[in-house]
């Protein structure tokens, strides 16, 4: 019988190390790499990621049907009354000419074309991975296609998450989420490109509000942004979730950044401020970012107090 045992174990044994060892390196297989540049995926990634309530509750909002205020005969009051503003920031900012504005029709121009809107009613435009209104060629040679409207899933031609939680896109931060389930601190996140001064209204005056906007409080005071009451109708998730999502909800937000608060949530990163430098191709020149540097070089956010902050000073292990 002890003979018949120890034949047992001799067979058992190896088969069980083999069995954790194949075990050990499928989970090692599921973590994903984190790419080393940042760039902007679309809300859509988002959604088929950890987000769907989140998602489908942004679809109602303005911002998830923002670039459809482009089009012709959307907002027609409105143009009209922000005209001279218009034809004034289009071309202060917005790369045209005179002669190109002073034959503009506001009601009838379709601004699904015009990067200076593009830039506050898309996600990322000009930027890596962010939308594009036509295809263009890099230097290289190399077609970077324009963005598919796909007016069931929006995604990048839409004002996204990535518009509001991210400094230059959620590509890191997003592989992040998924290989730790949510749980991450607000350092790791940061280190990647999240940002946190969403939460004091900071993040929104990318665009409300901005010099580039012709929509200014001084235009009508329905403009004038109030902080606490916009971000009421942001996304009302709770009431989008279902049997079929409700494992996606996973609330961490709050207990994290009590804990754990980023810099981003204490100090305010500085605003963009850009002029289009090629109306046509939609080439754009950065005057201030928030978030500034190359992958090789290390990348540095900048504060509106006037302090830096280098992304490898961030105290977080992200492996």
């Amino acid at each position: 019988m002890k003979k018949i045992r120890m034949f047992l174990l001799f067979i058992f044994v190896p088969f069980v190390c083999l069995a954790l060892t194949v075990l050990t390196a499928d989970a090692a297989k599921k973590k994903k790499k984190i790419p080393k540049s940042p760039k902007f995926v679309g809300a859509a990634k988002c959604d088929g990621s950890c987000h769907d309530p989140w998602y489908q509750a942004w679809l109602e909002t303005g911002h998830g049907q923002s670039y459809n205020l482009l089009k012709p005969g959307k907002r027609d009051k409105a143009k009209k009354k922000a005209e001279a503003l218009i034809k004034e920031k289009l071309v202060k900012f917005g790369g045209r000419d005179q002669a190109y504005v002073d034959g503009l029709d506001v009601i009838k121009a379709d601004f699904t074309k015009e990067p200076l809107c593009l830039r506050c009613h898309t996600t990322g435009f000009g930027q890596s991975g962010g939308f594009r209104f036509k295809d263009t060629k890099t230097k290289k040679g190399k077609v970077k296609k324009k963005t598919t409207i796909d007016p069931e899933e929006p995604s990048l031609e839409q004002v996204g998450c990535e518009m509001c939680h991210s400094v230059r896109g959620g590509s890191q931060f997003r592989v992040l989420m998924k290989n730790t389930e949510g749980d991450f601190t607000s350092a790791q996140a940061e280190k990647l490109n999240k940002r946190y001064d969403n939460n004091t209204g900071n993040v929104c005056k990318r665009c409300h509000e901005h010099q580039n906007t012709p929509f200014q409080s001084s235009l009508d005071h329905k403009y004038k942004f109030n902080f606490e009451e916009r971000k009421k109708k942001v996304h009302d998730f709770q009431k989008y979730k279902t049997e079929d999502n409700r494992d996606q909800v996973i609330e961490k937000r709050k207990d994290r950044l009590t804990k754990d608060p980023g810099v981003t949530y204490t100090k305010n990163l500085v605003i963009e401020e850009w002029v289009i430098k090629d109306a046509e191709n939609g080439k754009i020149g950065w005057k201030a970012k928030p978030l500034t540097g190359t992958s090789k070089k290390g990348y540095t956010l900048h504060f509106q107090d006037g302090s830096k902050l280098n992304l490898n000073d961030i105290k977080a292990d992200i492996n």
